[in-house]
């Protein structure tokens, strides 16, 4: 008699052990789903930057003036992790600069374009760390004509930009950053910090 009531007790408990570890597995199998599954557009984020610059210039060592930059910058991301997102970047500055050359004021006219790719840093919710190539063409001074005009041509150069930046908001934030062009070369018409300010929608 307490032979078959054991019996009866293990088979039961085999029975119901196996659900328990078969529903403890179905669980276990959607939550991983639920999180493999996340949606597209909850990973991707967009962005538009606005960038400003001022500073002074020389287009050679007995000419000097200032420059005075404006650019937009398109951009789009994808989070790899909540906190770090990279994705494409396309920008375009215009430049304008003035030059004292004995008695006359020489001005310059530029149109800048540029597309690379950057990656960022989230960190304390608000802050981020920003890096950024990008492959650029540029306008490279040549030298002044005898009418007094500033002489250029297009040339293509590569940037490396880092920065630091403040993203606050909801879904549609506003933004503030800082870049440095660590290639910059000495002998370049443009200015190697550039302030942008911009927003961003899901960042």
């Amino acid at each position: 008699m307490y032979k078959k009531i054991i019996i009866l007790v293990l088979l039961l408990a085999t029975v119901f052990g196996q659900e328990a570890f078969a529903q403890s597995r179905s669980k276990s199998k959607s939550k991983k789903k639920e999180k493999q599954e996340i949606p597209l557009k909850e990973k991707l984020w967009y962005g538009g930057g606005f960038g400003l610059g001022y500073g002074f210039s020389s287009l050679n060592p007995s000419i000097n003036g200032n420059l005075f930059s404006v650019g937009i910058s398109p951009m789009a991301g994808y989070k790899l992790f909540r906190f770090w997102s990279a994705g494409p970047r396309v920008s375009y500055t215009y430049l304008h600069g003035r030059y004292e050359y004995s008695t006359d004021i020489l001005k310059l006219n530029v149109h800048n374009f540029g597309i690379g790719a950057f990656t960022r840093l989230k960190f304390l919710g608000v802050l981020f760390s920003h890096f950024e190539y990008m492959s650029s063409w540029e306008d490279e001074l040549i030298g002044i004509t005898p009418q007094y005009t500033i002489e250029t041509k297009k040339v293509r150069r590569d940037q490396l930009n880092l920065g630091l930046g403040y993203n606050a908001g909801g879904i549609l934030s506003y933004e503030f950053y800082v870049l440095y062009d660590v290639l910059a070369p000495k002998n370049s018409i443009n200015i190697p910090i550039e302030y942008r300010v911009g927003f961003t929608f899901n960042f």
